[in-house]
């Protein structure tokens, strides 16, 4: 399972299903 937020943002920072829900 790979990370849904680009790993720039932090790869594995937000949920697995999190996927532009919450963008900081």
């Amino acid at each position: 399972m790979r990370a849904t937020r680009c790993r720039k943002c932090g790869s594995r920072e937000l949920r697995p299903k999190a996927k532009g829900a919450r963008k900081e």
